[in-house]
């Protein structure tokens, strides 16, 4: 019987996220310089790139490596913590990357820093903590270009849009034999989260040598069944927060008010998100306490290398209550997927009052008469004395007076009520006048003179004390 020739096969397409090792193995440094991305087409700040290759089959830790330029020789410093997987990539790019970049499509950066490449006629270099070269790519005339910034050979200069990127991985000690030109269309980008397959179009041309490494072993039934994979959105991440004011050194976050103003603090907050840092659609900050409830906008400020920062400010007012506030931060994207982060400030008691009136005149006094200051709750009315609290602690006020030199004429003052003798002391609890705080919280403070006993006309000067305590 003749065999019927049906092919059957599978075909499976994979993205993977991450990885996770449980083990580390020291590797030698062996890292090199993938491709190189000098003369975008949008932009010169913010459009630059440079991918790195481990091509070993151990992580390799790259903390504390740098990229020497024809500017500087640590242009590019990677961050601690930063390592390699085994035939995997890292992608460095300019600040502004993921805003800036020619092709919308190309991922994230491993690490975004302020870089100057030049696009003629230069070179860069990987050097590792103990200031050894590691790889280096030169193009254009090495005679213009630092020794250290090629290997042997420089590749050649190329347009905008082009990039050199490496032959298959080779490092064969000439850049102008291991590199290739590349156009921006055609370019992909690889950072961190991608793993090397031989199957990959990019970085290589091995189609028809992996042709022909297939076997000869024949099937009765071969069907070839595609696999899609649809990946969700990924949330935004809270990834730090502070408050721009600390005015302890108590743990966690103290701010004192300003009496009589109010306070401004600035709040940042750090958020990340897989998607892009554009796709969070927006950060709030909700403060609240017992009897207080204010949520605000937090607006993006800057792109930063772990993600994008977003500010904004709390206003406290002087009389608002001292005790703990809770300030809950929502970040949400533009699928209504986020994440919420909280922590607390204590917000410092202050005892501040003040007094509208700078000088008391009892005008037009007469022996065995009696004059009175009448004073209201309006602290705007200059000559009427009026007291203030300035802060957000009640108080108890008094007046007292060390200088009332009238012979033996006595000065009287109330708050309300009736009126007490002024003496060189506060008197009997009974002569506190308490004074709440809060919003436009007052007192109005009266005096009174009665000239029992004969005084010789003349200009006489005394001062009075006005004092409060925490109640």
């Amino acid at each position: 019987m003749k065999k019927v020739g049906v092919k059957f096969g599978v075909l499976v397409l994979v993205f993977i996220l991450s990885s996770v090792f449980s083990i580390f193995v020291a590797a030698n440094e062996w890292i090199i310089i993938n491709k190189v991305y000098v003369d975008p087409i949008a932009t010169e700040a913010g459009g630059e790139a440079i991918e790195l290759f481990n091509p070993t089959q151990q992580i390799i830790d790259i903390s504390g490596y740098t990229i020497k330029t024809e500017s500087s020789n640590t242009d590019i410093t990677i961050p601690i913590n930063s390592k390699i997987s085994s035939n995997s990539y890292y992608l460095i790019t300019d600040f502004g990357w993921n805003s800036l970049k020619d092709n919308a499509s190309w991922p994230k950066a491993d690490h975004e820093e302020a870089m100057t490449l030049y696009n003629t006629n230069s070179g860069i270099a990987l050097v590792n903590k103990n200031l050894e070269i590691i790889d280096a790519v030169g193009w254009g005339d090495i005679a213009e270009i630092s020794s250290d910034l090629y290997e042997t050979s420089a590749a050649p200069n190329l347009p905008a849009g082009f990039s050199l990127k490496r032959i298959n991985f080779q490092d064969t000690n000439s850049n102008n034999n291991d590199f290739m030109s590349t156009t921006g269309i055609d370019l992909i980008f690889y950072n961190s989260s991608f793993i090397y397959n031989a199957s990959d179009d990019d970085n290589n041309n091995t189609e028809e040598s992996q042709n022909n490494t297939e076997t000869n072993t024949s099937y009765d039934i071969f069907i070839e069944l595609p696999v899609v994979i649809n990946l969700t959105n990924s949330a935004p991440t809270i990834i730090d927060y502070n408050l721009s004011a600390d005015e302890s050194e108590d743990a966690g976050y103290q701010i004192m008010p300003n009496a009589g103003e109010t306070k401004d603090v600035e709040i940042n907050v750090i958020v990340d998100d897989n998607d892009g840092n554009e796709d969070v659609n927006y950060v709030t900050a909700l403060i609240s306490a017992p009897e207080f409830v204010k949520e605000i906008q937090l607006n993006k400020t800057a792109n930063v290398s772990n993600g994008a920062l977003f500010s904004g400010n709390i206003i406290m007012n002087y009389y608002d209550t001292p005790e703990k506030y809770n300030i809950m931060l929502t970040a949400k994207d533009s699928n209504n997927e986020g994440e919420e982060k909280n922590f607390d400030f204590e917000y410092l008691g202050m005892v501040s009052f003040d007094i509208d009136t700078e000088l008391l005149v009892f005008d037009g006094v007469k022996n065995k008469e009696t004059k009175e200051i009448v004073g209201d709750a309006n602290f705007s009315t200059k000559t009427i004395p009026t007291l203030k609290n300035l802060g957000n602690t009640k108080l108890e006020v008094g007046v007292y007076s060390n200088n009332l030199a009238l012979d033996g004429n006595v000065m009287q003052y109330k708050f309300s009520g009736d009126y007490n003798n002024i003496t060189t002391k506060i008197g009997a609890s009974e002569t506190l006048k308490q004074l709440n705080f809060g919003a436009e919280k007052t007192l109005p403070l009266s005096l009174k003179i009665a000239l029992e006993k004969y005084l010789k006309p003349d200009v006489y000067l005394a001062n009075i004390n006005i004092v409060g305590v925490a109640s």
